[in-house]
């Protein structure tokens, strides 16, 4: 029963360690800070190591049971054992008395036989009473040492919680934040934090009042990711769109709007138009010339 207890034990621990070490992977900063499964990782560890702890305590409780249990019958050992000496003593007593009293009568010494079968019975009594005390001593020290042991694991495992669910808790009011930090940048308007606008040119027309241009290069950078679609437009000097667009805007990039072979212009101040997440923004002018 008491191999059985210690290699639970031993299991236990070794299942702790394991625990330990998935949470110090766990703790680590995922690419993503939004990663669901990182963050159920992170409530399920905790609920792990609260398991673990809980199954710690419950088998020290039977342990504990069991070592109340040994000091009961080793107390019950002790008083068999006292009650056998005063028994044999008694006997040895009675022996030597009648051995007296036979040698002053010279008669045989009536009822020796049975005092030496009582004061044999008695200390065959006393030794079987001395070794179950030694075995439940041994088992009692046996006992003693996996309840140490135990506490000290049940103490650093309730350490490492306590650490885990401290860093878990960072972790997650970290998170909390950033959400708030988002929540509030979704509810800002958008706007153009930056602009590039320039244009790939045909041959030049024969008057200088045009422009030849094969495809509109577009690169604009915003305060915040669009949520929708990008929409562009560009406008030229009479505010008379000459090329438009819809673009994936997930990410900053150059968006190029071609005009097949080439397109014969106005030349002068160019406008871009940006309709993004139910919201119209206009760039700076910029002069366009051939």
């Amino acid at each position: 029963m008491f191999n059985r207890s210690k290699k639970y034990i031993f299991l236990l621990i070794v299942n702790v360690i394991i625990l330990i070490a998935v949470a110090l992977k766990v703790s680590q900063e995922p690419d993503d800070p939004f990663d669901t499964d990182y963050v159920i990782g992170i409530l399920e560890n905790e609920v792990q190591l609260k398991n673990a702890v809980i199954a710690l305590e419950n088998q020290l409780l039977s342990a504990t049971r069991r070592e109340s249990s040994l000091k009961n019958q080793i107390e019950q050992t002790q008083l068999l054992i006292n009650t056998s000496e005063q028994k044999y003593r008694s006997c040895e007593i009675e022996k030597r008395g009648i051995i007296a009293d036979a040698k002053q009568s010279n008669k045989s010494s009536v009822g020796l036989t049975d005092t030496n079968k009582q004061c044999s019975s008695a200390l065959v009594d006393l030794s079987v009473a001395q070794n179950k005390i030694e075995s439940l001593q041994a088992q009692a020290s046996r006992l003693g040492n996996e309840l140490t042991q135990s506490q000290e694991q049940l103490i650093n495992a309730n350490q490492l919680l306590a650490q885990a669910q401290n860093r878990d808790n960072t972790e997650l009011q970290n998170l909390r934040l950033r959400v708030l930090e988002l929540e509030q940048a979704i509810k800002e308007p958008i706007s153009i934090e930056q602009n590039y606008i320039n244009a790939r040119y045909c041959t030049k027309p024969r008057f200088d009042s045009l422009i030849c241009v094969q495809e509109f290069l577009v690169r604009p950078t915003f305060t915040k990711v669009p949520v929708n679609r990008l929409q562009i437009e560009v406008l030229d000097p009479n505010k008379e769109i000459v090329a438009q667009g819809e673009f994936n805007s997930a990410k900053s990039q150059l968006y190029r709007l071609t005009l097949g072979r080439g397109a014969e212009l106005t030349s002068g101040m160019y406008q871009v138009v940006y309709r993004v997440d139910n919201q119209t923004l206009q760039s700076k002018l910029l002069e366009l010339k051939q």
